[in-house]
């Protein structure tokens, strides 16, 4: 069965993807802000993550960072920010709304 950490400081947006993705077949974790976040992703080992960018304690980018650093190499960490940072950047040419992840 696939892993989903869920990493969201607002409780009905977190019970709700729960919800969905439990009923389709996946196990799922949640982390209430970034510091757990990045603790459960070394406990839970999961296979994808929902990470809200606006956390408490350590925001998303950061975790982004700490993932990057434990479990991808260089050019992969470095691709996955910066396809999060055109997602979320109204400054990037792709901008807000236009995620493409």
């Amino acid at each position: 069965m696939k892993k989903i950490l869920i990493i969201d400081d607002d409780r009905v947006t977190a019970r709700i993807h729960r919800a969905v993705l439990e009923k389709d077949g996946y196990q799922v974790d949640v982390a209430d802000n970034g510091k757990s976040g990045l603790e459960r992703l070394i406990e839970f080992r999961p296979d994808g993550l929902l990470l809200d960018l606006m956390l408490p304690e350590i925001n998303g980018t950061e975790v982004l960072k700490g993932l990057r650093d434990r479990f991808l190499s260089k050019s992969a960490g470095r691709r996955l920010y910066e396809r999060v940072r055109s997602a979320t950047d109204p400054a990037c040419p792709r901008g807000r709304g236009n995620h493409g992840l």
